[in-house]
């Protein structure tokens, strides 16, 4: 094997950074491509998280020969604490938040890209939809990045925005796309993946590729491959036994914040065991975005006493209201978010998505205390009153 083609595991397969190695064109990618080459077009690209949204994008940038001068990046991450549109490009520049002002310098470049687009407030991503006509013809050109329901709100900003912005979501990928990420992963590190395995993993990854490489990575390790063979290695496990393994590499990380999260406040009875159903429907759920009127179906919808469900609806309510609080406090703003009146809660970190799908909901029920509606009180004692007069 020659030593400039030996990799290390984590430059082949990682979560966490652009995949140069593995890179695979999603089935969207030519007509993206072809928006990025138009002149004068602006660019939303929404889907779930760990679709490969901003690997994408970074790929187009290397492949068009964009320099980082003609670029000026932001994540809506940094400026989430701001209500103006202007203000996030303002300060994003280092000049005082006016139109002209920012409009002068962001001519300068060819792509404003904001990553992260629905992290910013809800007042900053209508000011910016509002002024995308406006830039569209003073020749400034928008990548706009985020979750679906961000996007959306983008058209509604400007009816007259149309032809001007190419919209694309960007959707789970299918079996091929995943398999020939894993093939060259294998041809990078001189193994192969049995195919029964491959199937396994196929199945489990649910079209993600940021899974894809969760998976195989940790499969990898398991297998004790650290970098390129010199001789051809098969990769051959169960992945369901290996779930021990990708739980002990996730379990310090979430699990204790996923207990916090099913407690919730802890302020008020009202809201029985609501925040527990909530992170329950959502683990037993394989997107990455959970409509918030799925929720309320699959949580409020099965109660047939009327006096029952009129709570559960009350507290399934009062919880969607904390919950930005909830999250933020418990530690998980870095993945999962929800702002109040938002359609979905989406799952920010494919990892964390991915450890919900193969964790067992019981573990945490035992953490959580579970109020049952059936019962008005929380302890019920047993003694004999002829032997005492007090309950001690």
């Amino acid at each position: 094997m020659n030593a400039a083609a030996a990799y290390r595991l984590e430059e082949v397969f990682n979560e966490a950074r652009y995949p140069d190695i593995t890179f695979v064109p999603p089935k969207e990618y030519p007509q993206i491509k072809s928006a990025f080459r138009a002149k004068g077009k602006h660019i939303t690209l929404s889907g779930a998280s760990g679709s490969g949204k901003t690997t994408l994008i970074k790929r187009l940038i290397e492949e068009e020969g964009v320099s980082n001068n003609d670029l000026l990046e932001l994540s809506g991450r940094e400026y989430s604490h701001l209500e103006s549109g202007l203000l996030v490009l303002a300060e994003r520049l280092g000049v005082p938040p006016t139109l002209e002002g920012v409009t002068s310098l962001i001519q300068l470049v060819k792509f404003v890209v904001i990553d992260d687009f629905h992290h910013l407030s809800k007042g900053a991503r209508l000011e910016i939809g509002q002024h995308l006509k406006l830039w569209h013809e003073r020749d400034v050109r928008f990548i706009i990045i985020g979750i679906a329901s961000s996007a959306a709100e983008l058209f509604g900003a400007d009816t007259e925005l149309g032809i001007r912005n190419d919209p694309f979501e960007l959707k789970t990928q299918d079996q091929q796309f995943v398999r020939t990420l894993m093939r060259l992963g294998e041809e990078a590190l001189n193994i192969a993946f049995s195919s029964s395995l491959q199937d396994e993993i196929v199945a489990a990854c649910n079209g993600v590729p940021s899974i894809v490489h969760v998976i195989c990575r940790i499969l990898c390790v398991q297998a004790g491959v650290q970098q390129t063979n010199l001789i051809m290695r098969i990769v051959d496990f169960r992945l369901r036994d290996q779930a021990d393994a990708v739980l002990r590499i996730f379990k310090a990380k979430y699990f204790d914040r996923v207990v916090g999260l099913a407690k919730g406040k802890q302020q008020s009875r009202s809201v029985h065991n609501t925040y527990f159903d909530i992170i329950a429907t959502i683990a037993a759920d394989s997107r990455s975005e959970i409509p918030i009127e799925y929720l309320y179906a699959e949580i409020v919808g099965p109660i047939d006493d009327p006096k029952q469900r009129n709570r559960k609806s009350t507290s399934f309510y009062n919880c969607l209201n904390n919950l930005d609080e909830v999250i933020t406090s418990k530690g998980l703003r870095d993945v999962l978010f929800y702002r109040a009146g938002a359609k979905y809660i989406s799952i920010e970190d494919p990892s964390f998505r991915f450890y919900l799908n193969v964790f067992d909901i019981e573990d945490v029920k035992k953490r959580v205390h579970i109020r049952r509606h059936d019962y008005i009180y929380d302890v019920a004692v047993s003694f004999a009153g002829e032997a005492r007069e007090k309950v001690l």
